[in-house]
């Protein structure tokens, strides 16, 4: 099954039973995949109910599409960051970086390069996962003597 369809029908089966979906965007947000969040290659009809983020970031949290999931005290919230006021104006600061430099875009258009690249060689590559995530690989390689 391809990746897109299995996420659509995962949010469908969460959405008809009352189930949360959480996408975690630590690795993969702020454009890291070619698009600023992993999950946009999914083409859901709504975002992921929770997003998580940070590394990249230089903070961390998550965004959600219900004000039920909003902490009612902030300072509950802890994670590698913490989230302080600091880490939220760099992390501004990052994301006006990315987006004045275009640096999803050029991040895509990499990954393009690269993908042509792996399929020149592809007889060498017996996996490779989607664009979605991170792209771990595994190679054919002759048996050690």
């Amino acid at each position: 099954m391809h990746r897109r369809s299995f996420f659509q029908g995962l949010q469908a089966l969460t959405k008809k039973h009352g189930i949360y979906l959480i996408g975690d965007e630590v690795q993969t947000g702020f454009g890291a995949t070619g698009r600023f969040w992993g999950h946009e290659h999914w083409e859901l009809p709504a975002a992921p109910d929770i997003v998580t983020f940070s590394k990249k970031a230089q903070t961390a949290g998550y965004f959600f599409s219900d004000a039920m999931l909003r902490p009612d005290k902030a300072y509950q919230q802890f994670n590698t960051w913490v989230g302080d006021t600091a880490r939220v104006i760099i992390s501004n600061a990052v994301i006006d970086e990315i987006l004045s430099k275009n640096l999803v875009e050029h991040t895509a258009r990499v990954g393009d390069i690269f993908y042509e690249g792996l399929a020149a060689c592809s007889s060498s590559i017996s996996e490779a996962k989607s664009r979605a995530h991170t792209l771990p690989l595994t190679l054919r390689m002759p048996a050690p003597c």
